[in-house]
């Protein structure tokens, strides 16, 4: 690999470790057909609309949770999402979660949905989150984040 190539590839590694120290998505605004997400960069507060800059990005699409921007040395869109903090728990163990995603595939479950909250008192439940990694999605399926943990749903499925 030439000078000229590594110092390409480290310049396009750069957005990446820029966009995560100090971006995040602080919340939305979605009224009518108007959405607008509100970001922390630099400790300053910023508001854009899709089809805006922000840093290198470009914000490509403003959904209900998250926020997809398209930056230009990436083909995959980065996805900023609002964190629940609805528990203080921690996250199930990774292993637990990429066995019961490779059981559900197995019995060829088109909905693989998160583990029903834990009954603590009578009407009151309490929630791990399940988080699923990018790496843990099996070929065919694709991937809903819910405030509830995210589901596995087959391509195709309605």
């Amino acid at each position: 690999m030439s000078l000229k190539q590594l110092f390409f590839l480290a310049l396009c590694m750069l957005p990446f470790s820029v966009l995560g120290n100090d971006l995040y998505l602080e919340g939305l605004s979605i009224i009518g057909k108007q959405k607008t997400a509100h970001f922390v960069l630099d400790n300053e507060s910023l508001s854009v609309g899709e089809g805006d800059k922000v840093k290198a990005c470009v914000v490509a699409r403003i959904a209900t949770r998250s926020v997809f921007l398209r930056c230009p040395e990436s083909e995959k869109l980065l996805e900023l999402s609002l964190q629940a903090r609805v528990s203080l728990e921690a996250p199930s163990p990774k292993s637990e979660i990429a066995e019961r995603i490779a059981k559900a595939v197995a019995e060829g479950q088109a909905v693989i949905a998160p583990p029903q909250p834990e009954k603590i008192a009578d009407g009151v439940y309490r929630a791990v989150p399940y988080v699923i990694e990018d790496d843990d999605i099996p070929p065919g399926y694709y991937r809903k984040r819910t405030l509830f943990g995210d589901y596995l749903i087959k391509e195709g499925t309605e």
